[in-house]
């Protein structure tokens, strides 16, 4: 997200303008290059109330792209909220993290930020839920992200076995697992497809990895650099979104945005993203997704009806626009009416 609103912001900014990008990882000692992982929880939380105070002494706004701004920053901020899915089904995390998360939110609102800035209506909905003392006080906002223009096909063979693709963290909200279940009984009915698993580990993913590497035809590839995230979408026969919970979700519209038709649970925000440009199933419908698989790794015709749908689904997301959206906050921040 961030690769994505810094440049559409400089490219929004009017003559005079300066947009800085802080983030923990251009440091170089050792305790910042473990921030992103859980034994870093600690140097990440040093990095955002003592260090980035510190480095935004001399701006007009901070945008934080995440629920945790820093207590000690006397400049108007606006945060972002992806999702608030440590609220609303805390039992997908760990105990500690949920209670992390769900207090670092609290006491960032606390701060009355200049404004929160929602990924989409349902986030918004969600937040308001938990935390309706805030609808009057502090501007919230949808700003729905961009997605970006693919890049160049690349040149690739073709795969050894077909394939259908998956990008998302191993986490449960994600839905792995409902997912596999549909793929066992997809392949039990005839189904000749592999399933690449793309995705770092997230929460609680010790319970949900084994039981993917077990499986025949289930690939668990982990994180992947660009390259070769776009050599798979390139040679993957569709993707699956399964998600139980998302305040966005990018890769399905990142897939139709490379020609790539799109499975996706039905209901929830993909019902504001995605519409009826991807295949929608009921997430927790094991049989309605194990006949998904197979009709539409049969259906070349759907497919192609797909793959024209979600291009122009996903030329609907300009970065451009939600630029705009992202200056006249900060601007209003700044001078307030």
């Amino acid at each position: 997200m961030v690769r994505g609103t810094v440049p559409a912001l400089r490219e929004a900014a009017a003559p005079g303008d300066d947009i800085v990008e802080l983030h923990p990882h251009a440091g170089s000692g050792s305790a910042l290059r473990t921030i992103g992982r859980a034994s870093g929880a600690l140097a990440r939380l040093a990095y955002e109330q003592l260090a980035l105070p510190r480095h935004a002494r001399d701006v007009d706004t901070v945008h934080l792209f995440d629920a945790r701004a820093p207590l000690m920053i006397d400049k108007p901020v606006v945060l972002t909220v992806h999702d608030v899915s440590y609220l609303d089904c805390p039992q997908w995390f760990s105990r500690g993290a949920a209670r992390y998360k769900a207090l670092m939110l609290a006491a960032s609102l606390r701060r009355r930020p200049a404004a929160v800035v929602c990924d989409s209506e349902l986030t918004r909905e969600r937040l308001l839920a938990h935390h309706h003392e805030i609808a009057g006080p502090i501007r919230v906002e949808v700003v729905r992200p961009g997605v970006a223009p693919p890049p160049p096909r690349p040149e690739v063979a073709e795969p050894e076995r077909p394939f259908f693709l998956t990008v998302a963290t191993i986490e449960p909200r994600k839905n792995h697992l409902g997912l596999l279940r549909a793929f066992r009984q997809a392949r039990a009915d005839g189904l000749d497809l592999d399933w690449k698993v793309v995705g770092a580990d997230g929460h609680c993913a010790p319970t949900i990895r084994p039981a993917l590497e077990e499986t025949d035809g289930v690939h668990v590839l982990g994180a992947v650099d660009d390259a070769e995230l776009e050599r798979l979408y390139a040679t993957a026969t569709f993707l699956a979104a399964p998600s139980l919970l998302e305040g966005f979700g990018y890769p399905p519209l990142e897939a139709m945005a490379r020609g790539v038709p799109v499975i996706a649970s039905a209901g929830g925000v993909f019902d504001e993203t995605l519409g009826d440009a991807a295949l929608r199933v009921d997430p927790l419908d094991s049989g309605g997704w194990a006949a998904a698989l197979r009709g539409l790794s049969d259906d070349e015709r759907h497919r192609a009806d797909l793959v024209r749908r979600g291009r122009e689904q996903a030329r609907r997301f300009p970065w451009a626009r939600t630029a705009e959206a992202l200056m006249a906050i900060h601007r209003d921040a700044v001078e307030p009416d």
